[in-house]
């Protein structure tokens, strides 16, 4: 709702607060995040992790169960 909020012109995108907050699973407690993307024809949420496999950057993919 917010969002759309925004989309019309009745709010402020700088008044809009985060309401939630989660840890990423499977991600390595210092990882640093490259970038993430949603694909919402498979509702799949894609991750890059730099540096996940040594020097190479490891994608993880999460979808709702």
């Amino acid at each position: 709702n917010d969002l759309a909020a925004v989309a019309a012109g009745t709010k402020a995108g700088w008044d809009i607060k985060p309401y939630a907050i989660f840890t990423v699973p499977n991600l390595k407690a210092n990882a640093k995040i490259g970038g993430a993307a949603y694909d919402p024809a498979t509702g799949r949420i894609y991750v890059s992790e730099l540096f996940g496999n040594g020097a190479l950057p490891v994608i993880h993919v999460y979808e709702a169960r």
